[in-house]
């Protein structure tokens, strides 16, 4: 199961959630292990455009990500949320540490690539 895809583009890692059902313990737990096993070598963004539902349990996710990327002396930006996961990512103060951007491009430029 990938509940994350991975791909590097303009030596940038870009991570996209599937934006799966994380309804039971063990795909929370495929999540958990997927975001601690991405590849941290370079600034890392996330596209949440595709994430529908369960975002406290994807709220979690970035904020793994976030540190791990940031331990690691990188960048992390989130962008394409226009289904609510902003105003999550507001509600819960996680927009503080994750800056989030309108589009892939804006993402890119907050890097610097």
């Amino acid at each position: 199961m990938n509940l994350l895809s991975v791909e590097t583009r303009n030596e940038v890692c870009v991570v996209t959630p599937s934006g799966a059902s994380l309804h039971s313990r063990e795909v929370l737990d495929v999540l958990s292990g997927e975001a601690e096993s991405i590849p941290v070598g370079s600034d890392v963004i996330v596209d949440l455009g595709k994430i529908r539902a369960d975002y406290q349990e994807w709220v979690g996710t970035l904020i793994t990500m976030y540190r791990r990327v940031t331990d690691a002396g990188y960048k992390l930006v989130a962008f394409g949320s226009s289904n609510g996961m902003a105003d999550k990512l507001a509600v819960t103060r996680v927009d503080g540490l994750i800056k989030l951007v309108a589009t892939e491009e804006d993402a890119l430029a907050e890097v610097s690539v």
